[in-house]
Protein backbone atom coordinates (compact mmCIF):
# COMPACT_ATOMS: atom_id res chain seq x y z
CA UNK A 1 0.00 0.00 0.00
CA UNK A 2 2.66 2.53 1.02
CA UNK A 3 4.67 1.85 -2.35
CA UNK A 4 1.24 3.15 -4.17
CA UNK A 5 1.36 5.68 -2.48
CA UNK A 6 4.81 6.68 -3.18
CA UNK A 7 3.95 6.64 -6.40
CA UNK A 8 1.40 9.84 -6.43
CA UNK A 9 2.61 12.89 -7.68
CA UNK A 10 2.93 15.63 -5.87
CA UNK A 11 0.31 17.20 -8.37
CA UNK A 12 -1.92 14.24 -7.30
CA UNK A 13 -1.67 14.80 -3.70
CA UNK A 14 -2.17 18.75 -3.32
CA UNK A 15 -5.90 17.61 -5.47
CA UNK A 16 -6.58 14.51 -2.93
CA UNK A 17 -5.86 17.29 -0.37
CA UNK A 18 -8.12 20.03 -1.59
CA UNK A 19 -10.74 17.69 -2.90
CA UNK A 20 -10.88 16.07 0.47
CA UNK A 21 -11.05 19.79 2.25
CA UNK A 22 -13.72 21.07 0.01
CA UNK A 23 -16.27 17.91 0.56
CA UNK A 24 -16.07 18.40 3.97
CA UNK A 25 -16.76 22.03 4.02
CA UNK A 26 -19.74 21.57 1.88
CA UNK A 27 -21.07 18.52 3.78
CA UNK A 28 -20.50 21.21 7.19
CA UNK A 29 -22.04 24.30 5.16
CA UNK A 30 -25.14 21.80 4.97
CA UNK A 31 -25.25 20.87 8.33
CA UNK A 32 -24.97 24.22 9.10
CA UNK A 33 -28.17 25.57 6.82
CA UNK A 34 -30.09 22.66 7.94
CA UNK A 35 -29.88 23.33 11.49
CA UNK A 36 -30.28 26.67 11.45
CA UNK A 37 -33.39 26.07 9.08
CA UNK A 38 -34.89 23.54 11.98
CA UNK A 39 -34.75 26.75 14.22
CA UNK A 40 -36.40 28.93 11.99
CA UNK A 41 -39.52 26.57 11.30
CA UNK A 42 -39.69 26.68 15.18
CA UNK A 43 -40.29 30.46 15.57
CA UNK A 44 -36.20 30.20 17.85
CA UNK A 45 -33.85 32.64 16.77
CA UNK A 46 -29.67 31.51 16.37
CA UNK A 47 -26.59 33.31 15.53
CA UNK A 48 -23.87 31.11 14.38
CA UNK A 49 -21.21 32.97 12.10
CA UNK A 50 -20.81 31.31 8.77
CA UNK A 51 -17.09 31.59 8.80
CA UNK A 52 -17.14 29.56 12.32
CA UNK A 53 -18.18 26.03 12.92
CA UNK A 54 -17.94 24.05 16.24
CA UNK A 55 -15.35 21.88 16.49
CA UNK A 56 -16.21 20.64 19.92
CA UNK A 57 -18.87 21.32 22.38
CA UNK A 58 -16.52 23.62 24.40
CA UNK A 59 -14.53 25.22 21.23
CA UNK A 60 -15.01 27.18 18.08
CA UNK A 61 -12.48 26.97 15.06
CA UNK A 62 -12.04 29.63 12.12
CA UNK A 63 -13.39 27.45 9.41
CA UNK A 64 -10.67 26.62 7.07
CA UNK A 65 -8.96 25.36 10.66
CA UNK A 66 -11.57 23.22 11.23
CA UNK A 67 -12.15 22.26 7.47
CA UNK A 68 -8.62 20.73 8.17
CA UNK A 69 -8.92 19.04 11.07
CA UNK A 70 -11.72 17.30 10.10
CA UNK A 71 -9.95 16.26 7.19
CA UNK A 72 -7.52 14.93 9.18
CA UNK A 73 -10.15 12.77 11.39
CA UNK A 74 -10.94 10.60 8.29
CA UNK A 75 -7.09 9.56 8.47
CA UNK A 76 -6.72 6.64 10.81
CA UNK A 77 -3.30 5.18 9.46
CA UNK A 78 -0.49 7.70 11.38
CA UNK A 79 1.75 6.82 8.51
CA UNK A 80 -0.50 8.69 6.22
CA UNK A 81 -1.07 11.67 8.57
CA UNK A 82 2.57 11.95 9.03
CA UNK A 83 2.86 11.90 4.83
CA UNK A 84 0.48 14.65 4.89
CA UNK A 85 2.15 16.84 6.98
CA UNK A 86 5.33 16.32 4.97
CA UNK A 87 3.31 17.32 1.86
CA UNK A 88 1.49 20.69 3.23
CA UNK A 89 5.89 21.41 4.00
CA UNK A 90 6.15 21.23 0.33
CA UNK A 91 3.69 23.67 -0.21
CA UNK A 92 4.04 26.31 2.14
CA UNK A 93 5.00 29.39 0.74
CA UNK A 94 8.78 30.90 0.73
CA UNK A 95 9.57 32.83 4.22
CA UNK A 96 11.66 35.92 3.29
CA UNK A 97 15.20 35.93 4.78
CA UNK A 98 14.50 39.04 6.45
CA UNK A 99 11.43 37.70 8.68
CA UNK A 100 14.28 35.71 10.23
CA UNK A 101 14.38 37.95 13.71
CA UNK A 102 14.04 36.81 17.01
CA UNK A 103 10.43 38.36 17.27
CA UNK A 104 9.34 35.99 14.82
CA UNK A 105 10.98 32.60 16.35
CA UNK A 106 8.82 30.53 18.09
CA UNK A 107 10.00 29.42 21.76
CA UNK A 108 10.32 26.46 23.11
CA UNK A 109 10.50 23.86 19.62
CA UNK A 110 12.99 21.53 19.26
CA UNK A 111 13.60 22.74 15.53
CA UNK A 112 14.48 26.21 14.20
CA UNK A 113 10.23 27.81 13.49
CA UNK A 114 10.07 31.39 12.35
CA UNK A 115 6.27 32.81 12.36
CA UNK A 116 5.55 36.41 10.77
CA UNK A 117 2.00 37.84 10.92
CA UNK A 118 0.36 40.86 8.94
CA UNK A 119 -2.95 42.46 9.05
CA UNK A 120 -5.11 43.01 5.89
CA UNK A 121 -7.42 46.05 4.84
CA UNK A 122 -10.08 44.07 6.12
CA UNK A 123 -8.96 43.40 9.40
CA UNK A 124 -8.04 39.88 8.80
CA UNK A 125 -4.92 37.89 9.80
CA UNK A 126 -2.36 36.22 7.57
CA UNK A 127 0.91 34.28 8.54
CA UNK A 128 3.93 33.15 6.69
CA UNK A 129 5.70 30.28 8.65
CA UNK A 130 9.27 27.81 8.25
CA UNK A 131 11.16 25.52 10.03
CA UNK A 132 14.46 23.52 9.18
CA UNK A 133 12.82 20.42 10.17
CA UNK A 134 10.10 19.44 6.92
CA UNK A 135 7.56 17.71 9.47
CA UNK A 136 7.73 20.96 11.70
CA UNK A 137 7.54 22.85 8.01
CA UNK A 138 4.29 20.63 7.64
CA UNK A 139 2.64 21.71 11.07
CA UNK A 140 3.39 25.54 10.73
CA UNK A 141 1.98 25.06 7.49
CA UNK A 142 -1.41 23.29 8.85
CA UNK A 143 -1.55 26.37 11.25
CA UNK A 144 -0.84 28.88 8.77
CA UNK A 145 -3.51 27.45 5.95
CA UNK A 146 -6.01 26.92 8.75
CA UNK A 147 -5.83 30.05 10.73
CA UNK A 148 -5.02 33.03 8.03
CA UNK A 149 -7.41 34.91 6.71
CA UNK A 150 -9.36 34.60 10.13
CA UNK A 151 -9.88 37.92 12.89
CA UNK A 152 -7.75 38.56 15.49
CA UNK A 153 -10.48 37.84 17.88
CA UNK A 154 -11.17 34.23 16.25
CA UNK A 155 -7.86 33.22 16.22
CA UNK A 156 -7.67 33.89 19.93
CA UNK A 157 -11.03 31.51 20.91
CA UNK A 158 -9.04 28.48 18.97
CA UNK A 159 -8.73 25.78 21.68
CA UNK A 160 -5.48 23.98 21.32
CA UNK A 161 -7.66 20.76 22.42
CA UNK A 162 -8.47 20.36 18.19
CA UNK A 163 -4.95 18.83 17.87
CA UNK A 164 -6.09 15.69 19.15
CA UNK A 165 -8.84 16.27 17.94
CA UNK A 166 -7.20 16.23 14.52
CA UNK A 167 -4.82 13.33 15.92
CA UNK A 168 -1.75 14.85 15.40
CA UNK A 169 -1.04 14.57 18.93
CA UNK A 170 -0.96 11.04 18.40
CA UNK A 171 1.84 10.86 15.28
CA UNK A 172 4.19 13.38 17.16
CA UNK A 173 6.76 13.19 19.98
CA UNK A 174 5.49 14.65 23.38
CA UNK A 175 8.42 18.00 22.13
CA UNK A 176 6.77 18.30 18.76
CA UNK A 177 3.70 18.43 20.62
CA UNK A 178 4.77 21.15 22.61
CA UNK A 179 6.55 22.71 20.15
CA UNK A 180 3.18 22.61 17.99
CA UNK A 181 1.01 24.72 21.34
CA UNK A 182 4.17 27.05 21.28
CA UNK A 183 3.84 28.01 17.83
CA UNK A 184 -0.22 28.76 18.62
CA UNK A 185 0.74 30.65 21.62
CA UNK A 186 2.82 33.21 19.32
CA UNK A 187 0.03 33.27 16.56
CA UNK A 188 -2.36 34.03 18.97
CA UNK A 189 -0.35 36.98 20.52
CA UNK A 190 0.93 38.24 17.25
CA UNK A 191 -2.46 38.44 16.39
CA UNK A 192 -3.71 39.92 19.62
CA UNK A 193 -1.05 42.76 19.03
CA UNK A 194 -2.24 43.61 15.65
CA UNK A 195 -5.28 44.38 16.87
CA UNK A 196 -4.44 45.87 19.87
CA UNK A 197 -6.24 42.86 22.21
CA UNK A 198 -5.30 41.63 25.50
CA UNK A 199 -2.77 38.61 25.49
Amino acid sequence: MYRKVERLTKATMTMLWICWVFVWGVVASFGVQAFQSRHAATGSQIKLPYHLLRASSDSLLPRKLNDAVQALKLVNDEQMRYRQLLFLASTAKPFPPGLRIPENKVPGCLSTVYVHAELDSDGAVHYLGDSDSQLTKGLVAFLVDGLSGSSAEDIQNVDPGFIKEAGIAQSLTPGRNNGFLNMLALMKRKAAALQGLPT
